[in-house]
């Protein structure tokens, strides 16, 4: 199975979290390494596989099941997102 990088599935990561995530940092479970999620190698069949670019270990699975996007990021210690700035209400 051939991989390629995380920003492959830039898309299907944004419908899924609501923003870009390609840049966002994880930490690697098995071995500790932060890097950027669109660094991660993408392996594509019956579901989507990310993995860790140090140690080759499993980040993130996503499947979906009739539609519903099932996410397990077991191999992920952390995800650093941005918090979205609430938005001001102009003044009347």
């Amino acid at each position: 199975m051939m991989a390629t990088d995380g920003n492959t599935v830039a898309g299907l990561l944004r419908d899924i979290f609501g923003q870009e995530m390609t840049v966002v940092y994880g930490t690697c479970i098995h071995c500790g390494s932060r890097s950027q999620i669109g660094r991660a190698m993408v392996f594509r069949g019956l579901g989507t596989v990310l993995v860790c670019p140090t140690c080759e270990g499993r980040l993130m699975v996503i499947v979906d099941r009739a539609g519903v996007a099932c996410v397990d990021a077991e191999g992920l210690a952390n995800l650093e997102m941005q918090r979205p700035r609430p938005r001001l209400l102009a003044k009347i």
